[in-house]
């Protein structure tokens, strides 16, 4: 299935030798670097929008990883992507952006590591994302995932994060059990000495539609970069953090950085 360039209104994005240059509402923007997280910031220092929802718009994870996923196509179409999601809103946001060819979407409650059509052919990776705690759940993707060979990653949401956790690869990285008690052990300071660089906050008592567009064109950009990458960098191994809260919205900073 081919993907077509998605529409984006009044955004006009043109490829280069070098990267992206946008432009739209008189702002021009050159994007050098289109996979990694500094990508997000110079972008939204470089554009300075009131509206909160236009300005997320403008962030790349919900409209540059169509792109970015649109460029990649032919290089990935032969991988396989099991997503498995408890959130119905996030799973249309991220297979709006996937080539649903890619990914086969279920919910954890349908999912059966006995499936046969699920593990009937070779799997590239398991994606799964949840809103709410799902540890045993996890400890037994984390069993099976080590059994067959299965990277994996787990990305969780709730009211004030989007948590992405590293890529666990199979006797290559720690895996989610080692992961998790190396974590605890870290984390020996209160949250604030050890909290990653804060990048997006909105004070909601749910993240609002386009934070979920802007979260799952994230993890699209992150799945796709691990995908076209021949080894995985350092950086894949590293938990990200998006903190939603503590934005005035009535005020309307632009992002804190």
């Amino acid at each position: 299935m081919s993907k077509s360039q998605p529409p984006l209104g009044n955004l006009e994005i043109k490829k280069t030798s070098w990267g992206f240059l946008l432009e739209k509402n008189g702002h021009t923007l050159e994007i050098r670097d289109t996979y990694t997280f500094l990508l997000l910031k110079v972008l939204a220092k470089a554009i300075h929008e009131k509206d909160l929802e236009m300005l997320a718009h403008l962030l790349p994870a919900s409209f540059m990883a169509e792109h970015i996923y649109y460029d990649a196509n032919q290089q990935i179409q032969d991988k396989r992507i099991v997503f498995i999601s408890d959130s119905p809103d996030f799973s249309s946001h991220f297979k709006a952006i996937m080539d649903d060819s890619h990914i086969l979407a279920i919910q954890p409650e349908y999912f059966s590591y006995d499936d046969t059509d699920i593990f009937s052919r070779e799997i590239d990776l398991i994606v799964a994302f949840h809103r709410f705690p799902r540890k045993p759940f996890f400890v037994e993707l984390n069993r099976v995932c080590l059994d067959r060979g299965i990277p994996f990653i787990k990305t969780m949401m709730d009211n004030v994060n989007f948590i992405v956790t590293p890529f666990l690869l199979p006797h290559e990285s720690a895996c989610y059990n080692c992961y998790s008690i190396l974590k605890r052990r870290n984390h020996i300071f209160d949250r604030d000495t050890l909290a990653p660089q804060d990048f997006i906050h909105i004070s909601a008592a749910h993240p609002p539609d386009f934070m979920l567009r802007f979260c799952a064109g994230f993890l699209v950009v992150t799945l796709v970069k691990f995908l076209t990458t021949e080894h995985f960098l350092q950086e894949d191994l590293s938990e990200i953090v998006l903190d939603f809260k503590q934005i005035d919205i009535s005020k309307h900073p632009l992002l804190r950085l």
